[in-house]
């Protein structure tokens, strides 16, 4: 109470020098938002993590996705910032973005870098998928889908800038015609690669579900849960992000319905009201839930590869330490077709000439048991039930695929 009494007893009506410091005090906080944009985005602290811990191996493709994600989608954030600095007071009866020149800017050009971004993130479901199937016939399909929705988004950006209505003056049931048509043209491309994205995803279940129903059917047996198929299977992560992104499919399509509604109803005394907000918002968390997988799945490989190194026998050579990512794939995500035979270390000496093991090591695609030389420890680690296992070449096929 008595806080309010003083504020009473100093408060002075606004004069022309309190406006004028509000509106430096509005440009100093414009200033520093745009300056944090970077920082502030919702990416930038997996992007930390996820860059720590591949700090020794970030030049990866998958890790140059996940970094360009992030940097675009900020930039992006860093174009519309700029309506931070305009008097949005002066703008009373306009729809958003009020003139041409905001539309260039925080329409137009942000929407280049953020579905830039999009387009290059989109790959990174045909490269995880690549590194665990090496079918090609699975591969073909997920990989033409990937290219057809990046095309699609292509003409996303290029309609931004394509069509720019010529005033942004509310003149009818609170809405501008010409906006409601960029919105049906907006929304129909939208449900275009809803629809694209629900075939990439179907193809990439298809390629994968095998590997993902034979691990949880391994799974059954130790008892795990949830977190821990979550933190274990990578597979099921993907899955998981696919799940998402097609929860949110029908919510574009009756956005669309929506708006064809308010402009075929145009002539009607009653208008409809707009759901763009809210349709828009559920949209951009899914995507970003989605998105958000990509980071997750790497820290969580990571970590399950570390968890798996620190364990005894497992098997490090000069081929296997060279590359963290190469060991990744092979530990979380081996070949389909092989499992681990323990042959005993002892077993290995044979009572024949010594000389036998004094042959250079060659590398063609299988490593045979004769060929390997004694001094190699824990040899049991990398053979296959056919005591044969894809070795150097195999292991730089997955470092250039991830």
């Amino acid at each position: 109470m008595r806080d309010l009494h003083e504020f009473g007893e100093h408060f002075t009506p606004p004069s022309i020098s309190n406006f004028k410091s509000l509106a430096n005090k509005k440009i100093n906080d414009a200033y520093q938002i745009s300056c944090m944009t970077y920082i502030n985005n919702l990416f930038f602290p997996w992007v930390c993590l996820v860059f720590y811990s591949n700090r020794k191996n970030w030049k990866r493709p998958v890790m140059i996705i996940l970094i360009l994600y992030w940097f675009l989608q900020s930039t992006g954030n860093l174009f519309q910032s700029y309506l931070n600095y305009k008097d949005l007071s002066k703008y009373n009866g306009y729809e958003w973005p009020f003139t041409k020149t905001n539309w260039y800017i925080i329409n137009a050009t942000a929407h280049l870098f953020w579905v830039s971004g999009e387009i290059i993130a989109d790959w990174y479901p045909y490269l995880r998928t690549k590194a665990l199937i090496h079918d090609k016939k699975k591969l073909k399909p997920i990989f033409i889908t990937c290219v057809i929705f990046n095309i699609v988004k292509v003409c996303h950006i290029i309609s931004n800038f394509g069509f720019v209505p010529s005033s942004f003056k509310i003149t009818f049931h609170n809405t501008n015609m010409e906006m409601l048509r960029y919105k049906i043209v907006w929304w129909t491309i939208v449900m275009v690669l809803q629809m694209i994205n629900l075939t990439y995803d179907i193809f990439v279940i298809i390629a994968l579900k095998n590997r993902l129903f034979n691990k949880l059917e391994s799974f059954k047996s130790k008892s795990n849960n949830f977190l821990e198929k979550f933190k274990q299977i990578s597979e099921y992560r993907i899955f998981l992000s696919i799940i998402i992104s097609i929860i949110s499919f029908p919510w574009a399509f009756l956005h669309l319905l929506n708006i064809l509604n308010m402009y075929y109803r145009k002539d009607e005394e009653s208008p409809i009201e707009d759901i763009y907000p809210q349709v828009e918002n559920l949209r951009v968390i899914g995507l970003r839930f989605m998105y958000t997988f990509m980071y997750i799945d790497q820290i969580l490989l990571r970590l399950y590869l570390k968890k798996n190194n620190n364990k005894p026998g497992h098997y490090k050579n000069s081929y296997s330490s060279t590359s963290s990512s190469m060991d990744s794939q092979l530990l979380i995500n081996p070949s389909s077709s092989s499992t681990v035979n323990a042959i005993p270390f002892n077993n290995m000496i044979k009572t024949s000439s010594i000389n036998e093991y004094k042959k250079p090591l060659s590398f063609p695609n299988t490593i045979n048991e004769q060929n390997i030389p004694k001094t190699l420890k824990y040899y049991s680690n990398i053979m296959t039930s056919n005591n044969k296992v894809n070795s150097f070449y195999y292991l730089k096929k997955l470092e250039n695929m991830t």
